[in-house]
């Protein structure tokens, strides 16, 4: 969020005289919220400038403010719904998938499915271990990795 700047296009620097304490304004966000917010200034001619770099929410944790859950309701901020807040709480549930299956075997494994993983991977920046994933070993089967590079 950036204080000090036009909102219509060609922006331009008009400063402003809000939040004239950042670290008392970082320090009462910590307070409030439990989320760290970094704050900015930035000296400008056209005069001051404040950026708050605000995280995404933390994952499987919704945002409580005096009590409630907010969310963003067109320009308004409104009480998040109990279908919204079910489903951030269930984000922290396990992945079934990030299980185990003891009785697996290789031969259980679908090559096709493998390399979609895969492939599928190294566009998803989240998971940037499998950006330089080479098949070796048993995963160099004949055929396996048809399309990876």
């Amino acid at each position: 969020m950036v204080l000090g700047v036009t909102d219509a296009l060609p922006r331009r620097v008009v400063g402003t005289r809000a939040f004239d304490s950042i670290e008392r304004t970082k320090a009462g966000l910590i307070e409030r919220l439990r989320l760290r917010i970094d704050v900015d200034e930035l000296a400008h001619p056209d005069g001051r400038v404040v950026v708050f770099h605000v995280p995404s929410r933390p994952l499987g944790y919704p945002i409580a403010y005096n009590g409630a859950y907010w969310m963003r309701g067109g320009e308004a901020l409104v009480p998040m719904t109990p279908d919204l807040l079910k489903r951030i709480f269930e984000e922290a549930q396990p992945d079934f998938s990030a299980e185990i299956c003891p009785h697996a075997r290789f031969e259980d494994l679908s090559p096709a499915a493998i390399e979609r993983f895969v492939l599928g991977g190294r566009r998803n920046r989240r998971q940037q271990r499998l950006l330089n994933f080479r098949p070796t070993g048993c995963w160099a089967m004949p055929n396996w990795f048809s399309t990876v590079e």
